[in-house]
């Protein structure tokens, strides 16, 4: 095996183990549960009337009272104003918004304990915490996100996005071009139309004029260097190269391939 091999091969099963080390990180951060209610307070349902609703958690109910003292209710509103009420032109929905209340907590109180208790009551219709409503991202539109057994397999094409909770990451944020990934493999094809976005190039070269221009000791540099053939070419000559750098960068809902784990980077 060729010195430059060896090397090469050596680096690969370092960052194999890198990501294997980061993936074990993020599965095990993955398990910590979010936060996804208000924790100061509670939404709290009666029974009966708004009206009803005001003095059973007045004075006419000992339970309500209690469970006020044992949590540390400050304040006690209700969840739709009079006006809001009248302009719902269905009954039901009318009336199941009737006797709602924002029961606000003290800080430090447990917003999910307190609803479970509120809950037990008799003359309560439901508790619950106030939770955090946001808008999801819909599922890429990439060709194979939808689609299972293109190359033959029993499962999901992209089931590996699936186990990674990408989704969920893609809620948050889809990457940026600023990060820049290099990819220590057989190249890459930079022709590729889900990944030629997302290529990173060296701004400091120009290529194909034969001239070291940025001064770092390899000329024409601009995609990246081959240091197998000791050329400035990376094209990618086994594809292995490739379906990485797609893994981990492929433009996300594009209509195109793939969605990357990066839908925007820079891949060097």
């Amino acid at each position: 095996m060729k010195p430059a091999v060896r090397t090469l091969f050596l680096f690969i099963i370092i960052c194999l183990a890198a990501s294997y080390a980061c993936a074990s990180v993020l599965s095990s951060d993955a398990k910590q549960p979010e936060v996804k209610y208000a924790p100061d307070k509670i939404i709290v349902a009666f029974k009966s009337n708004a009206s009803g609703a005001m003095r059973a958690h007045s004075t006419a109910s000992v339970a309500v009272n209690a469970l006020n003292s044992r949590f540390r209710v400050t304040s006690i509103e209700p969840l739709y104003s009079t006006k809001a009420l009248k302009t719902m032109a269905v009954s039901s929905m009318r009336a199941n918004s009737e006797g709602v209340y924002i029961f606000k907590l003290a800080p430090g109180s447990n917003a999910m304990d307190a609803a479970k208790e509120y809950a037990k009551l008799p003359e309560v219709r439901y508790a619950e915490p106030s939770y955090i409503r946001r808008i999801m991202r819909t599922d890429p539109n990439d060709t194979y996100w939808s689609t299972s057994g293109s190359w033959g397999q029993s499962y999901r094409d992209q089931w590996d996005m699936e186990i990674m909770r990408c989704p969920d990451a893609w809620d948050i944020q889809t990457g940026s071009a600023s990060t820049v990934i290099a990819v220590i493999d057989s190249g890459i094809d930079y022709n590729h139309p889900d990944i030629t976005d997302n290529l990173w190039v060296n701004t400091g070269e120009i290529p194909g004029n034969g001239i070291d221009d940025d001064a770092n000791g390899f000329i024409d540099d601009y995609y990246g260097y081959d240091f197998c053939n000791e050329d400035p070419d990376p094209m990618d000559d086994n594809g292995h190269g490739t379906h990485v750098s797609g893994t981990i960068g492929a433009v996300g809902n594009n209509s195109v391939g793939i969605s990357g784990v990066n839908w925007n980077c820079s891949i060097m």
